[in-house]
């Protein structure tokens, strides 16, 4: 599979703590590390996170299992030349691919949102995956293990973002891009 923005990167930022790195304050990912701001200074350090190294990447920040720290969901290709989707569990500091089951997809974005209602947070995902196939999905969580809701959306290789735009207690979705421009409810 051709890259076509092989030096593409995401950067995303969020609050992590944890027992072993209580001083932590903010951390940028690129998808190959995970960098940390130390309060006490002003230099950002490889915490040794273990994220795999894309290209034409998407990564978004949310606590997918309510365990109070944030787990990071990373997209892209790979140095083999393949599309990979990672669900990477943040277990106090560290992070663990948890084999989420979720199709490899790239040059597209991630969104979390409690779609459902239920409590936990579930996966806006539009993208291209193998095959050059535009595709726009959401995965319901349940308990962890995430299922495509065969939600009907229209493929999109764009952006893609959760919001409640007309104020009726649900989420309601904005594809933007090749193939999008379309906002379901």
């Amino acid at each position: 599979m051709p890259r076509t923005r092989a030096h593409h990167r995401s950067a995303i930022h969020a609050i992590i703590t944890s027992a072993s790195r209580p001083n932590l304050a903010l951390a940028l990912a690129t998808c190959a590390s995970l960098w940390a701001a130390e309060p006490s200074s002003a230099q950002f350090v490889d915490i040794g996170a273990g994220l795999e190294d894309l290209s034409g990447v998407h990564a978004a920040w949310g606590d997918y299992d309510n365990d109070g720290d944030l787990d990071v969901l990373t997209t892209g290709v790979s140095e083999s030349e393949l599309p990979v989707s990672h669900l990477y569990r943040n277990d106090a500091g560290s992070f663990v691919d948890i084999g989420a089951g979720l199709p490899g997809m790239y040059e597209g974005s991630v969104a979390w949102g409690d779609y459902d209602n239920d409590g936990d947070l579930d996966i806006l995902f539009a993208g291209l995956i193998e095959g050059f196939v535009r595709v726009s999905r959401v995965y319901r969580n349940d308990a962890g293990s995430f299922t495509d809701a065969l939600a009907g959306l229209a493929g999109s290789s764009g952006a893609a973002s959760w919001v409640d735009y007309d104020n009726d207690g649900d989420l309601d979705i904005l594809l933007l891009g090749d193939g999008g421009g379309v906002a379901a409810t």
